[in-house]
């Protein structure tokens, strides 16, 4: 959750009525930001992850006219066409390698809309795009920059100018080292040679992202009318459903869009496109799903209080509500917007004696197991990428696709955990060692299996602690099992690795990570780890 502060007044003043706050803060909450305190005209909401578009108060403000019949359906948002021209460069191919481009005129920025700006901009950066890893985002002053703008990679001893809000002129490393920016996200361009750079016509540098703007060429003040927004990143589809975002908040305060033609060798992408999705909604399993009996002119007004067009089962999605990935999502939105309070309590007239699931017992004796022992439990998604679960662990699997992925980052679903407890040491590298993680949880291949993965990494860790790991495991489960030389190491050092073989059939294996995986994950440290079937050991078992 992301914690935000609006403006009682404000939003007030954008709905263009009074409306008394406890019916307010009752709204607000029913679209589901719980709000966590008001003070005099503040009030602090927290923000779902699957909702960034109300990271702002003028997203609030729009979702608010929807849900109440101020001004119902889907934002036809004009675009005017423009030759404004970013150009990318080849360089940034292996560094950060694509941006999404926009330029908004005609705003009129108070200090209240510029903090909002800023809060809006902090907020994305710390929850959609992770940080600043999978996006950065950057908002210019447009009368400071001589069009074309390029977009390029500059080695790090060339690159020179004013960070924002400090008053020299510091280069690259400096800039690394001596801004709370750079000290927070140096990591982020620590294995590069070169840094990107945006850069305009006049060679003056807009920003050196993913770090911080100049404060020459990228602060936005009171005066500004016209504005450059840029988002980088690794995956353009998601670059542009964040600028998609920021734009249609900025027409919120005012703005005008006009296009960018953004240049990759030669081939021209014109952003932003602000189209809206289309999605199927089956009404029949929709009523089903939500106990109710509603019609279709019923359906039509309540996903036009969400914001949506809807017609003949064919549901147009805003490109600002990059959320609806299913029409199980959209029956939330016809479910919020019936009102939670609406719908009639019953009881279910089959009844039954619960008994729990086998599995599951022995799925919590493991875990009780393995926290006795000093590990930390995670649960990763089962959406991931190849990258991860091959590329990164010298596997070739096949792997089950997604037919449409949003992004490439999660186009895949996982075989197996490994990767996954890889991933998450390799974004805690800054935590103390050792680190014990472990997961229980479901892979896919032909067929759905559960399995079991643990993770050890410090100075000397190696084979025999895994080991005594998976001994202590099985045999407390009375488990008599062999170990038995493994052929294909996968991402295991070869001839530190074995398999676990339990009534003749291979049930999982333990062993050290080869130093070549751990590079690819910037690691450091030796890592153990095992992987054991549980799936394939009930079969056998006969649970």
């Amino acid at each position: 959750m992301a914690t935000i502060e609006v403006s009682k007044a404000e939003l007030t003043r954008l709905l263009k009525r009074e409306i008394r706050l406890d019916f307010l803060v009752n709204r607000i909450e029913m679209l589901g930001m719980p709000v966590e305190k008001i003070e005099q005209d503040k009030i602090t909401l927290d923000i779902s992850p699957n909702r960034p578009d109300f990271l702002s108060q003028y997203g609030i403000a729009r979702g608010l006219r929807n849900f109440l019949g101020i001004k119902k359906g889907l934002v036809n948002y004009e675009i005017k066409k423009s030759d404004y021209k970013v150009i990318v460069d080849p360089s940034l191919t292996n560094i950060r390698p694509f941006t999404a481009c926009c330029i908004i005129k005609n705003l009129d920025f108070t200090d209240e809309k510029i903090r909002d700006v800023i809060q809006f901009q902090e907020k994305l950066h710390a929850t959609l795009c992770r940080n600043r890893k999978k996006a950065a985002i950057g908002v210019y002053p447009l009368e400071k920059i001589k069009l074309p703008i390029h977009f390029k990679a500059m080695n790090k001893e060339d690159i020179r100018f004013v960070p924002l809000d400090f008053g020299a002129e510091m280069n690259a490393s400096e800039i690394l080292k001596e801004t709370d920016a750079g000290k927070k996200y140096w990591e982020l361009l620590k294995d590069y040679k070169q840094y990107p750079v945006f850069i305009d016509s006049n060679n003056k540098i807009l920003s050196m992202p993913p770090i911080i703007n100049s404060n020459t060429t990228g602060k936005i003040t009171s005066k500004t009318k016209d504005v450059f927004i840029e988002v980088s990143g690794f995956d353009l589809s998601f670059l542009n459903q964040v600028l998609n975002i920021l734009v249609t908040t900025m027409t919120e305060m005012g703005g005008k869009i006009y296009t960018t033609n953004v240049s990759y060798s030669g081939k021209i992408y014109i952003m932003p496109n602000l189209m809206p999705s289309k999605m199927k909604l089956n009404s029949g399993y929709a009523n089903k799903l939500l106990g109710l009996n509603l019609k279709e002119n019923e359906i039509k007004n309540l996903l036009e209080k969400m914001g949506f067009s809807y017609s003949k089962g064919i549901v147009l999605i805003p490109a600002y509500r990059i959320d609806i990935l299913h029409q199980f999502d959209l029956m939330e939105d016809i479910a919020i917007a019936y009102g939670y309070e609406n719908f009639n309590p019953a009881t279910e007239s089959f009844y039954s004696i619960a008994e729990e699931n086998k599995i599951e017992i022995l799925k919590d004796k493991l875990r009780d197991l393995l926290i006795g022992m000093g590990f930390l439990e995670v649960n990763m998604p089962h959406l991931t990428n190849k990258e991860n679960q091959n590329e990164k662990t010298n596997h070739s699997q096949e792997l089950i696709s997604l037919k449409n992925s949003v992004n490439q980052e999660y186009n895949v679903l996982r075989g197996w955990l490994v990767p996954g407890l890889m991933e998450v040491t390799s974004n805690n590298k800054h935590n103390e060692y050792p680190q014990k993680i472990f997961e229980i949880g479901t892979v896919f291949k032909k067929e759905e299996h559960v399995n079991f993965a643990a993770l050890i990494t410090h100075s000397k860790a190696n084979l025999t602690e895994m080991k005594q790991v998976v001994d202590y495991i099985l045999k407390t489960l009375n488990i008599k099992y062999e170990i038995k030389e493994k052929d294909q190491e996968i991402c295991f050092i070869p001839g530190r690795v074995a398999k676990i073989v339990f009534r003749g059939k291979e049930i999982g294996y333990f062993g050290e990570i080869n130093p070549s995986v751990l590079e690819k994950w910037n690691l450091e440290l030796p890592v153990a780890a095992c992987e054991i079937n549980f799936s394939e050991l009930f079969k056998i078992i006969g649970i």
